[in-house]
């Protein structure tokens, strides 16, 4: 496993963790707002898509870091598939 001397990969992980944590809270509360107004609300759902292949890159950055190739770039591909839902309902919906 990687260490630094500076303690730089631990702090790394901890920004990544919170990072996750907004994000994950920001796709629940879009979520929610879609599912109660469904008619008003429509142009959030680009934005779940588009933070959910953030969560999905983020989480392949911290498998990098970890030496975990493989999960990583299945992670990698996901957020790739993601970004590309991303723009195909952006394109359908604005």
């Amino acid at each position: 496993m990687f260490t630094a001397s500076n303690g730089a990969y631990r702090r790394t992980k901890i920004v990544i963790d919170w990072i996750n944590i907004i994000l994950g809270v920001a796709v629940v509360l879009m979520a929610t707002v879609i599912f109660i107004v469904p008619g008003n609300f429509d142009y959030l759902l680009p934005l779940v898509f588009l933070a959910s292949a953030g969560l999905n890159g983020l989480h392949a950055a911290k498998n990098y870091f970890k030496f975990e190739q493989k999960s990583g770039h299945i992670l990698s591909l996901l957020s790739l598939v993601m970004a590309a839902v991303t723009v195909v309902s952006a394109i359908i919906l604005w």
